[in-house]
């Protein structure tokens, strides 16, 4: 009997857990290296482009602005709610992040390779080429996100969700799986399926997956 995973515990930001000052933008002069940043409201984030590390950041909301081309070397980000943020192609290094929720944000080519992730959500999001290769995933959900590309080689992936997300070119080859769920979206052309062993799939979606399971067993399909 499969078990599904457990639904990712979000940011804890609510009232009675931590009290957030409003402010305008975070910029590049408050995040240095060894920098701690905590709650906060923050209505954009300007730090495209922008290198640190050694960096904490807790307790926080952003509503916008831009995270692209943004190198981070172990970060750590927990109890963090990015909403509109452009993270496209920002690399973290050895960080890790913890309670995160992303919501409708733009995480094309983002990298993660090698990163911890722990009770991550993400809503809404492009994240096609996004680099989770040997990344250790546990209780994420990916909920009607665009992951076309992306590569989860050599991943860890514990209580992990894809929800009504499209998986056209991901990769997982060599990836081990614990409790993952794929239910909707598009799930052809998915490669490295020996990855995904394991796995929990709806029914409904298990003919959308049928050529790429034939080819990594060496069965021929034929049409009569």
């Amino acid at each position: 009997m499969h078990v599904l995973p457990r639904v990712a515990t979000g940011p804890k930001l609510a009232a009675g857990h931590v009290s957030l000052t409003d402010a305008d933008e975070l910029a590049p002069s408050q995040v240095g290296d060894d920098e701690l940043v905590t709650e906060q409201r923050f209505a954009r984030v300007v730090l495209d482009s922008h290198t640190s590390q050694f960096v904490e950041f807790a307790s926080l909301e952003v509503c916008g602005g831009s995270l692209a081309d943004s190198d981070w070397y172990r970060t750590n980000w927990v109890d963090v709610a990015l909403e509109g943020v452009d993270a496209a192609n920002a690399a973290f290094t050895e960080s890790g992040l913890k309670r995160i929720a992303w919501r409708n944000s733009r995480l094309v080519g983002i990298g993660l390779s090698g990163c911890t992730l722990h009770d991550v959500a993400h809503l809404d999001c492009i994240a096609t080429m996004a680099n989770f290769r040997f990344a250790h995933l546990q209780r994420v959900e990916f909920v009607d996100c665009d992951l076309s590309g992306a590569d989860f080689t050599n991943a860890r992936l514990q209580e992990v969700s894809f929800l009504g997300c499209r998986l056209e070119g991901a990769t997982f080859s060599h990836a081990t799986s614990n409790r993952v769920l794929l239910h909707g979206g598009e799930l052809e052309g998915i490669r490295g399926l020996g990855g995904l062993k394991g796995a929990t799939i709806h029914a409904d979606d298990i003919t959308t997956i049928a050529q790429e399971m034939a080819a990594e067993l060496g069965i021929q399909l034929t049409a009569g």
